[in-house]
């Protein structure tokens, strides 16, 4: 394993949380570490579907960034990545509140990470799942 550049990560997080479209729907990274991340969102009407739900979209974007943001440490400072699929599986609905997405990685290769994302209420309820590869 790697050792993690602090300052490195920092600056891998003021730019996330820069990103215009996570920064439209309140998304918010809030912790990146080996093989782990935590992605956070408050639920707002933006974010809802027509039924008042969280819009699946919104999970899938959760997924997203979770499972891209936990493979960052797994990858040397000097080079990037980019996804290749991603799937999202909306297991239940939320309303109101705040949304966690914990990313975690599940295989570095040379050429491949992949990882799984956990999207829970506020109330630890599971809301949604999905994979990505990088």
């Amino acid at each position: 394993m790697r050792a993690v550049n602090p300052e490195h990560i920092e600056r891998f997080i003021e730019m996330v949380n820069k990103t215009p479209y996570l920064g439209a729907l309140g998304i918010e990274l809030v912790e990146v570490a080996e093989g782990r991340s935590l992605v956070r969102a408050t639920m707002t009407r933006t974010l809802q579907n027509m039924f008042g739900g969280v819009h699946g979209g919104v999970v899938a974007t959760l997924v997203d960034a979770a499972t891209y943001c936990s493979m960052y440490c797994s990858v040397p400072e000097d080079e990037g990545y980019v996804s290749i699929d991603l799937t999202a599986s909306d297991l239940r609905s939320a309303r109101s509140g705040v949304l966690y997405a914990e990313g975690r990685l599940i295989k570095a290769g040379r050429s491949m990470c992949v990882a799984e994302a956990f999207i829970r209420d506020q109330d630890g309820r599971l809301i949604g799942h999905g994979t990505s590869k990088c």
